[in-house]
């Protein structure tokens, strides 16, 4: 979670301490859309509330804001949730809304660790999730919509990509249809690298996205996108139509989830190392924000505390984790050449540095394992020293660095190391 600074005397005015299980909702004032934005606070238990929409947003740059109205008292918020309020605003009647930076202290550690943690039943609990992407760039929206009304429903039949290939080999090809180029826009929108939209519409009963001036389903723009990608992949290269795998993979978050995934062996360094793409501020939140996950509530230790340093964090995770998947966590490990000389345990997983192009891991039933399927000795930790047990194969002669030149899609592979 991005954070704000707020002024003192405006952070000491709107925000009130928080008891357990409660947190705060925006009564959303009506009006049109150039109208001065005005909300007020209002407490809420996690137990028991009043039916209330969330947001799920950009941030954007703390540098960026522009003020509003909340409580009566002029706040300043980023350009990003502003549009956002002014986007779903209703033109006659208050709306009743959950957006992280009004209704979380973010100056407040405590309280954000607390919110955190309940952030997964917010999102669930919700009537609708409003993922809010901003204008069209190119001015395509209605297209995106056309489309999705279109293929979203024949998608939620369970014979669907049957009936939708058998048209395609009457003719109708998507090459025909222009409408499937304007998904490259909508694709490439800064909302798909945030980290925590994941869980803020994975959880949600009905997440529905706002962009431009149309308005969609979520579930059904990542269903055709899913199905563009896998039955006409060159079609869609060539179209730009691209698609982080945790997108389009991870979008159900509900206790059912493994029944439909394809991820549906996969342990939570999985999910952490397909996220591992994505963008946060807050390191810390490379965990954090995965947490609402059937995956992750198995780890009953790992809660958000803001008030420990990020590699204490990535230690406990780390550890765990082994517990849970053994070696094969080591395939996430990866180090810069800083990192790697810190006095800090080396085995501990670094999600906040780049991202592990050698991962053979990235499903666990790969082929890929040294020990074939036969019992092997669990890891031990003792005083930071990781402990394990094998048999030696070969030496490490050289180390490379990876290039990767998008533009000829080619590969370098230049020495860092040599042994002696």
């Amino acid at each position: 979670m991005d954070l704000m600074e707020l002024d003192p005397v405006v952070e000491a005015a709107l925000y009130k301490p928080l008891q357990m299980n409660k947190f705060r909702l925006a009564l959303l004032q009506p009006g049109d859309q150039h109208a001065p934005i005005s909300v007020y606070l209002v407490n809420a238990s996690i137990n028991s509330y009043p039916e209330y929409d969330a947001i799920s947003y950009v941030w954007g740059s703390a540098h960026h804001v522009v003020p509003l109205s909340c409580d009566g008292i002029s706040t300043n918020v980023t350009f990003n949730l502003h549009c956002a309020l002014a986007r779903i605003r209703l033109p006659d009647r208050p709306r009743l809304v959950w957006a992280d930076a009004l209704c979380i202290n973010q100056n407040d550690r405590m309280e954000r660790s607390q919110q955190v943690a309940l952030m997964g039943r917010i999102y669930s609990s919700a009537r609708f999730v409003f993922a809010c992407m901003g204008n069209d760039p190119d001015g395509r929206s209605a297209e995106v919509a056309s489309l999705l009304g279109d293929y979203g429903p024949i998608l939620a039949r369970p014979r669907g990509s049957t009936d939708i290939l058998q048209v395609w080999r009457q003719g109708a090809t998507p090459d025909k249809d222009h409408r499937w180029r304007s998904l490259r826009a909508v694709l490439g929108l800064g909302w798909f690298r945030r980290a925590w939209v994941l869980q803020e519409i994975g959880l949600a009963k009905n997440p529905r996205v706002v962009y431009g001036s149309a308005e969609f389903s979520y579930r059904d723009l990542m269903a055709t996108v899913r199905f563009i990608r896998t039955f006409a992949a060159d079609f869609a290269a060539k179209a730009g139509i691209g698609a982080f795998l945790i997108h389009t993979q991870w979008v159900d978050w509900s206790e059912s989830w493994a029944a439909t995934s394809a991820h549906g062996q996969c342990r939570f360094v999985d999910l952490l190392d397909h996220g591992a793409l994505l963008d946060c501020q807050d390191p810390r939140d490379r965990v954090y924000a995965f947490l609402g996950h059937p995956l992750a509530r198995a780890f009953g230790d790992i809660k958000p505390d803001y008030t420990v340093e990020k590699l204490e964090v990535y230690k406990k995770v780390s550890m765990l984790l082994l517990q849970d998947a053994g070696l094969r966590v080591l395939s996430s490990v990866e180090h810069s050449a800083t990192t790697i000389d810190e006095n800090f345990p080396s085995w501990v997983i670094r999600w906040d540095i780049g991202f592990v192009l050698n991962n053979i891991y990235t499903h666990p039933n790969t082929k890929y394992r040294a020990h074939i399927g036969q019992p092997i000795k669990p890891p031990e930790i003792q005083h930071d020293v990781l402990q394990v047990s094998g048999v030696g194969v070969d030496a490490v002669e050289a180390v490379f660095m990876i290039q990767i030149i998008s533009e000829s899609m080619k590969i370098i592979f230049q020495v860092a190391f040599t042994a002696v």
